[in-house]
């Protein structure tokens, strides 16, 4: 009687998934992309202006992320809570910046040549 062999079956490759959509270029309008946009790294924001914080910790949330950071505005520094709301679809994909220094949200739009970062789990 012969033995029984099975071809070996393969794992599907895991499918990158996208992280950290509040990554890359924004600007309160596409116009303001060259010369007035915030950029915003896995663990820093850079506004136009003085504003800049770092990013302490990054969770993600139902509509977007909560960093908890500590901004700088000139000579004036501490720590805060931002709250990045995501909305719209990966190509066309909007955020407003909430909390911290900001008396009122912030609404930018992404800079059309940032890429969408993936991450492979």
């Amino acid at each position: 009687m012969a033995a029984e062999t099975h071809a070996p079956v393969p794992k599907p490759s895991p499918r990158p998934t996208p992280v950290n959509d509040y990554i890359g270029r924004w600007a309160a309008a596409p116009t303001a992309c060259d010369n007035a946009a915030w950029v915003i790294q896995a663990d820093s924001l850079q506004s136009p202006g003085p504003l800049s914080c770092t990013f302490v910790k990054v969770e993600p949330g139902s509509a977007g992320y909560t960093a908890w950071s500590e901004c700088k505005v000139g000579q004036a520094a501490g720590p805060t809570r931002l709250v990045f709301t995501m909305s719209g679809s990966k190509a066309d994909r909007d955020l407003t910046i909430e909390g911290g220094p900001f008396a009122e949200p912030v609404a930018l739009e992404r800079c059309a040549a940032t890429p969408v970062i993936l991450h492979q789990p």
